[in-house]
């Protein structure tokens, strides 16, 4: 009975040290993910930025290159 008892405590105790490491294991997930989150929102705010950047270059070059094409029609216009 005692040998069986030894058993018992034996895998009680294991059992006690994975629920510990899995506690552990979970802590740290959980700051790895609110950390990964972090990044990601600042990825997404500097994405965000850049794709205003970009449109607002692609509207300058469209501004530009009307401009050109209305000097180019109002010198066809004068005949040169």
């Amino acid at each position: 009975m005692s040998d069986k008892l030894a058993r018992i405590e034996d895998r009680v105790d294991k059992l006690l040290a994975l629920v510990e490491r899995l506690k552990d294991d979970n802590r740290r997930l959980r700051e790895q993910n609110r950390g990964l989150k972090a990044d990601m929102a600042e990825l997404q705010r500097e994405f965000d930025s850049l794709r205003l950047s970009q449109n607002d270059q692609a509207g300058a070059v469209r501004a530009k290159l009307s401009s050109v094409l209305n000097r180019i029609e109002e010198l066809e216009s004068m005949g040169l």
